[in-house]
């Protein structure tokens, strides 16, 4: 099974919407995993806020993720994709839309 680069430059939302952080998403089957910017310790640098509407941002739906050393990895069943977030992988990737429909 390939690992394949979704977005170069996702915004990773928590549940609650208080704080995100970027990263590149990537895609292995169902899972997604996100390399994030890391702080100098090497833990994702989390982000107070919301970021910005129309950037490609992507929703945890649930606390259902492991995190470690700036990589969260969750299914796709646990996110929700920004229309801007699929416009994006539409153009880029245009199987990966067929197989989340």
């Amino acid at each position: 099974m390939n690992t394949e680069c979704l977005i170069a430059g996702v915004e990773l939302v928590s549940p609650s919407g208080e704080y995100h952080f970027h990263g590149d998403l990537f895609q292995q089957g169902n899972t997604f995993i996100v390399n994030a910017v890391t702080d100098r310790s090497g833990d994702a640098l989390w982000v107070d806020g919301a970021p910005e509407l129309g950037l490609n941002n992507v929703y945890l739906r649930n606390h259902e993720y492991f995190e470690r050393r700036g990589v969260i990895v969750f299914n796709l069943e646990d996110c929700e994709f920004s229309v801007t977030a699929l416009e994006y992988i539409r153009k880029h990737r245009p199987n990966f839309m067929k197989e989340i429909v």
